[in-house]
């Protein structure tokens, strides 16, 4: 790596708010909307583009990037994405539905979640480090980052087996 012989992996962030407000939090795997007990269920309403998906009762959503599928999304039994894959997913966890599938969308659309109903302690939680309370009615926004997280690997390096390796 040292002498130049390396391979770049770009990887992208996505970046959080609650309508209204100016904070933002960045992730690189996964931004995860729960109740922070178990068993408590959420009602949310998912807007792409502004289009409406769905309304869903759940114990909440991870919404995740290429890097975040090898992660906390692959333990709700989600896609693993190659890193060049232009996508965000969409996972219910534990969905109050006889079908409810993972969703994946292009990395540019911007994600708007709506909660209907909620608990006391519900949260917004980023790469489990920067979290946020919800209550209901507030509106997160859910978007690519405009920066980039630049990974070098040494020349040999290959996803596949990498995750062969760790999982």
């Amino acid at each position: 790596i040292i002498s130049g012989k390396y391979s770049e992996d770009l990887r992208f962030f996505l970046k959080a708010s609650l309508a209204g407000q100016k904070n933002q939090c960045i992730a690189l795997n996964e931004a995860v909307i729960h109740s922070g007990q178990v068993a408590q269920m959420i009602d949310y309403e998912l807007y792409i583009d502004n289009n409406f998906v769905y309304r869903q009762k759940a114990d909440g959503i991870i919404i995740s990037t290429p890097t975040g599928s090898t992660a906390y999304s692959l333990s709700g039994n989600a896609s693993i994405m190659h890193p060049k894959v232009k996508a965000i997913t969409l996972l219910p966890m534990f969905p109050h539905s006889l079908s409810s599938n993972p969703l994946l969308v292009n990395d540019d659309s911007k994600i708007k979640i709506q909660i209907i109903d909620c608990k006391k302690k519900t949260m917004l939680s980023l790469d489990s480090h920067n979290t946020l309370p919800i209550n209901v009615n507030d509106v997160i926004l859910i978007d690519k980052n405009p920066g980039l997280l630049t990974l070098i690997h040494p020349t040999h390096h290959d996803f596949f087996s990498s995750c062969r390796d760790k999982l």
